[in-house]
């Protein structure tokens, strides 16, 4: 989770799969069951479509990284970080979407503590009241390499209105990760909390400053003692918060994205959990929102439901740095994630009933070669869109962008190429935003001297249109 440095631009993709070892003691053992294999539905080259997508005219953005669509607002707006020349800076910009096309990058924040991550990404998020709060990492000394979470509130104008931390939390290695997910009162922040970790600064003293050059990557590290944990946390309609935070799951995976989604009585969020076996398989909490006070100083949220997506049965000694994806689509919650189990790569889809967790027998939907950061997106019509990236054997560090239409029960459409990239991390997580008929995908550019943004957009009539025509993959035998 706190960013480390490589000196290489791509990384391959086994080395994803194994990073350094951070093996800890845990309460909950591990299930032995292990799962059939399943077959991935398509893998001939000549099964994948390419619709025509348009490139997307974004603001200048040199030396960009972790660009991210905010939530919450009815206008596309995107964030993402950048390093000055020196690197002795960061700064968090904004720009939105208009029928001039996007405004003038904004600075949310700049600082020499900010952290540019191409994993750990600021989110912002409207609330109901037309006020903004940004949530993002900084570290707790210039030059350090321990980092916590600020949440930062802005008015319509994006004017500061001040800024916070969660739980005043001032110890441990990393706090980060953060994912919004909005409600008629506020929102609930989740996010991975190292507060019962040791830190690096006490134990190793000064240590050198860690920031994202172009050509370098970010690469998660050791963490000592302790365990990191699952926090979640609700804010008001002005963006402070509602009382105190409260534990979501005592012990996971320490540097892999969170992904919540609203479900019919709170918020939901799905995450890669880990037991004392090492066996890291993704879960879902779903969460109850309780009347409180802000002055009471006790947790506003209580879970309802805790479960095991599938049981994958990924038994690893280190973080992977790529989490699930959850999205609701009526009735429906939808969750896809990323799995080496057995030693192979595979993208799952999953689905259940959003007012009674309990997920559906899962489909693959990867091609046989995935590196994973997968996003899931819910269209206006009811269907949805899985993305992810599948690596290219033929052309090393290299990959494609990939989609598929989902539909609301669950089946899925032709692999669609969306655009050619790296798996280097250096590329980070691209990130589906929808707005006016329009599905978008935005990412970091890693060709060239400098890091850029880069996106693409398809009309979602183009959308359906590239998947019809060609039958939806029939429902593979159990997996369970």
């Amino acid at each position: 989770m706190a960013v480390r440095k490589s000196f290489s631009r791509f990384v391959a993709p086994g080395v994803l799969l194994v990073l350094v070892a951070c093996s800890k003691a845990s309460e909950r053992g591990a299930d032995p069951r292990a799962t059939p294999e399943v077959t991935p539905t398509a893998h001939a080259a000549t099964s994948v479509v390419t619709p025509a997508v348009t490139p997307l005219l974004l603001p200048p953005s040199p030396s960009a990284v972790g660009p991210r669509f905010a939530t919450g607002t009815d206008i596309p707006t995107l964030t993402w970080t950048q390093a000055s020349a020196a690197g002795s800076t960061v700064t968090i910009l904004l720009s939105q979407q208009s029928k001039h096309g996007w405004t003038a990058p904004r600075v949310m924040a700049q600082g020499p503590r900010i952290l540019a991550n191409w994993a750990d990404v600021p989110a912002a998020h409207q609330l109901p009241s037309g006020k903004w709060i940004l949530a993002y990492p900084e570290r707790r000394r210039e030059g350090g390499r321990d980092y916590g979470m600020v949440v930062a509130r802005f008015d319509r104008a994006f004017q500061p209105l001040g800024e916070w931390t969660p739980d005043d939390v001032t110890r441990g290695p990393e706090t980060g990760f953060v994912d919004v997910v909005g409600d008629a009162d506020g929102a609930t922040l989740f996010w991975l909390d190292g507060r019962q970790m040791e830190p690096h600064d006490q134990s190793t003293g000064t240590a050198p400053p860690e920031r994202s050059g172009h050509s370098m990557s970010s690469k998660h590290g050791g963490h000592g003692a302790g365990v990191m944990t699952l926090r979640a946390l609700h804010v008001d309609g002005e963006g402070h918060p509602d009382g105190a935070s409260t534990m979501v799951d005592e012990r996971t995976c320490e540097c892999c994205k969170l992904d919540g989604a609203m479900g019919p009585l709170g918020p939901w969020v799905a995450y890669r959990d880990r037991d004392a076996a090492e066996r890291r398989d993704i879960r879902v909490t779903s969460i109850r929102l309780a009347p409180t006070s802000r002055e009471a100083e006790v947790p506003a949220l209580t879970i309802t439901t805790s479960l095991e997506v599938h049981r994958d049965g990924w038994t690893m000694p280190g973080c992977p740095v790529n989490g699930p994806a959850l999205s609701r689509s009526g009735d429906q919650m939808f969750s896809a994630w990323y799995t080496a189990a057995d030693g192979e790569p595979r993208v799952w889809l999953a689905h259940s009933p959003a007012h009674a967790p309990s997920f559906s027998t899962p489909r693959r939907v990867d091609l046989g070669k995935p590196v994973g950061r997968v996003d899931l997106l819910a269209l206006d019509g009811g269907e949805l869109v899985v993305t992810w990236i599948e690596g290219d054997p033929a052309r090393p560090g290299r990959g494609r962008l990939l989609g598929r239409l989902v539909s609301r029960s669950g089946e899925l459409g032709p692999p669609l190429h969306l655009h050619d990239v790296g798996i280097g991390r250096d590329w980070g997580f691209p990130r589906a935003s929808q707005h006016a008929g329009h599905v978008s995908w935005i990412w970091t550019h890693a060709d060239g001297p400098h890091l850029s943004l880069k996106g693409v957009s398809l009309s979602a009539q183009e959308l359906r249109s590239a998947s019809s025509g060609h039958a939806l993959s029939p429902q593979p035998k159990s997996v369970g």
